[in-house]
């Protein structure tokens, strides 16, 4: 789903009408424009809030992304069980390792009829669990970097600067 920004600055239209002054109404309509980029960037920011934010609520069954392009941004909606490198993680038998796991029967008792229902032993329930979440952290962490790369390539970006006058 392609994410339009047009109908921001078409909401002001109707406010612009109100101005009676023809030239006033010219001179607030090219200030509009000009400030469209910083609009729609403002804009993108919002969105992927609540990207983030609905994403971090789906857990990891479904991941919900927000992808900048060059006609736009973009929303995609994907199930992380498709993921074939998680089940790559998962399946990896070179090297094993033991591991004594601690946890309340309660858990267990969840975990043993959830692993049940997917038909898997309990073992291969929790090693698929724990390899999705490693995945998920591993994928956030990479976003999060991205995301700080991209405000230390905003910075400086985008102003004029000079001096004016003689």
């Amino acid at each position: 789903m392609r994410l339009r920004t047009e109908h921001i600055i078409e909401a002001f239209d109707d406010t612009l009408a109100l101005v009676e002054d023809e030239a006033q109404r010219e001179h607030l309509s090219r200030l509009l424009a000009a400030t469209r980029p910083a609009l729609e960037r403002a804009a993108y920011e919002l969105a992927g809030e609540v990207v983030r934010a609905v994403d971090a609520a789906l857990g990891d069954d479904v991941r919900v992304e927000l992808t900048y392009a060059p006609d736009g941004v973009n929303v995609s909606v994907t199930s992380a069980d498709r993921d074939e490198g998680v089940e790559a993680l998962a399946a990896a038998t070179e090297e094993m390792e033991r591991l004594t796991l601690r946890l309340p029967a309660e858990v267990k008792e969840l975990a043993t009829g959830l692993a049940a229902e997917a038909a898997v032993s309990l073992n291969t329930w929790i090693v698929r669990s724990l390899a999705r979440a490693v995945a998920h952290a591993a994928e956030h962490e990479a976003h999060d970097e991205a995301r700080r790369q991209g405000r230390r390539n905003r910075r400086g970006g985008g102003r004029l600067r000079g001096r004016v006058g003689g």
